[in-house]
């Protein structure tokens, strides 16, 4: 199991309501980290059709990550996205700064 995910899912609050913010925008934070992944990859790999396979992938991922976040913003209020979404961001920069660097994608 990835330690990234697991760790980010143990910040998902309880209740029906909180619950579904929560897994939208951590899966919106998840999606958007492997946005940046595998950007950085299409941009540092010297093979053409590798990049534009990861470039790819990336353009997908940042799909997904608006996709989340257009879900929670259909549910929920702005302020409650908006305030919630900075939550996530600052967790997991704080888990970021615990985890070891390890080569993963998502």
């Amino acid at each position: 199991k990835d330690p990234y995910v697991g760790a980010l899912r143990r910040c998902h609050r309880r209740g029906k309501r909180d619950y579904f913010l929560d897994r939208l925008l951590s899966a919106a934070v998840i999606e958007a980290r492997g946005t940046e992944r595998f950007g950085c990859l299409a941009t540092a790999i010297s093979d053409p059709e590798l990049a534009r396979f990861y470039d790819t992938l990336a353009r997908s991922e940042a799909t997904h990550t608006q996709l989340f976040l257009d879900l929670a913003t259909e549910y929920f209020t702005p302020d409650e996205v908006t305030d919630r979404w900075s939550f996530w961001l600052d967790q997991e920069a704080e888990l970021f700064s615990k985890l070891p660097i390890l080569p993963r994608l998502h």
